[in-house]
């Protein structure tokens, strides 16, 4: 079994997460490069708390509809990919 509980594998490597680190796998030429660290510190409370103000304030979000369009696009075309066992490519959307 590999290590992690997520690997994204593209073309020029893998990328892969464990609950305390991440691992970047690339090739250069005629090596493989391994760069890892600790992940950092994450915001959901300030993530959650600018929705509840845009809700309830009419703040403007940060992270906005437009924004989160192709990260979505992405994660439904790897569920699609996966299901399909090949890779779709991605769109300019």
């Amino acid at each position: 079994m590999k290590p992690g509980f997520l690997e994204i594998t593209g073309t020029e490597g893998s990328y892969v997460i464990t609950p305390q680190n991440y691992t970047i796998h690339r090739r250069e030429k005629t090596r493989v490069v391994t760069e890892e660290g600790p992940h950092l510190p994450n915001e959901h409370d300030k993530f959650y708390g600018n929705i509840a103000a845009h809700l309830t304030r009419g703040t403007k979000l940060v992270i906005t509809p437009q924004w989160a369009r192709r990260p979505i696009h992405i994660l439904e075309l790897a569920a699609r990919s996966a299901k399909l066992g090949r890779a779709l490519p991605a769109t300019d959307r």
